[in-house]
């Protein structure tokens, strides 16, 4: 009896990678920030999972979320698959501690972290994410 391949045996994601010369899939996200900008990035993310893949699932987000995030019951909580809860107050005890990300993105096992892009905070977003990629096992990906 000859069987096909469904898309279920195929990883999608995997050969996408290997077809364009690339040696690391990035599977599972660290969301280290929040907001608007954490919501649009999950859903840009997504889309293009969805457009290039076919799957929007085939990226899994991981977010990060304070109290004050989940008492407000942010949407990019929502759209994470999961999220761990970080201390609150201000961005110094969670999305701008090098510290709190790196330990969530070792815990969690994530295979890169999106640290936010907003216009105010770009350069020490940019800063960040090298700090967070020197104590990490990432590839950075050059912007």
């Amino acid at each position: 009896m000859e069987t096909s391949a469904t898309s279920a045996d195929v990883d999608v994601l995997a050969e996408y990678v290997k077809e364009r010369g690339g040696k690391r899939v990035i599977r599972k996200i660290l969301i280290a920030n929040n907001g608007m900008a954490a919501t649009k990035a999950i859903l840009s993310m997504r889309q293009w999972a969805y457009m290039t893949l076919g799957d929007e699932s085939a990226l899994q987000f991981v977010a990060m979320a304070t109290p004050e995030d989940l008492n407000a019951n942010a949407e990019f909580i929502r759209l994470a698959d999961e999220y761990v809860e970080v201390p609150g107050g201000s961005n110094k005890n969670n999305y701008a501690n090098v510290d709190v990300i790196v330990s969530v993105a070792k815990q969690q096992k994530v295979d890169g972290v999106w640290p936010g892009k907003d216009p105010d905070t770009i350069r020490s977003d940019r800063i960040g994410s090298d700090l967070v990629a020197q104590q990490l096992p990432l590839q950075a990906n050059p912007s």
